[in-house]
């Protein structure tokens, strides 16, 4: 099953779509599950590394940072609040990636289209 951006965009949506796998699940089904990025997460990524490769002066990136733990964060804890902690772990570890390749490519004021798509790929993995 897929689901795109405005399917897990907010805890409501992401507990429709628990609600369409439960029965598969509970029928003892294997189910595959690929869910995009949050809705208008990839585009804030995109803008993000997009400012980053381009700005003179060092850009908010640890705003943006802050903004991306704050909407899974409280999604995390909206849907699955007994796995908050062990969650928040993960998303800290791949936003600190995260934050590593952008600092790379400011420093380096380049961003390849493979870096791009691994930068990208941050919506899927968060």
């Amino acid at each position: 099953m897929k689901f795109g951006g405005t399917s897990v965009g907010e805890a409501d949506c992401i507990q429709r779509v628990a609600d369409i796998i439960e029965p598969h699940h509970a029928a003892g089904d294997e189910v595959a599950l690929v869910v995009s990025a949050c809705s208008g997460v990839t585009d804030q990524i995109i803008a993000m590394a997009d400012e980053v490769v381009k700005s003179k002066k060092q850009p908010p990136v640890g705003t943006f940072l802050q903004a991306m733990r704050t909407r899974h964060t409280r999604l995390l804890a909206e849907v699955a609040p007994d796995y908050v902690d062990e969650v928040t772990a993960v998303i800290e570890d791949r936003l600190g990636r995260l934050q590593n390749i952008l600092a790379a490519v400011y420093t380096l004021k380049e961003l390849t289209p493979r870096s791009r798509d691994y930068i990208i790929s941050f919506g899927e993995r968060l």
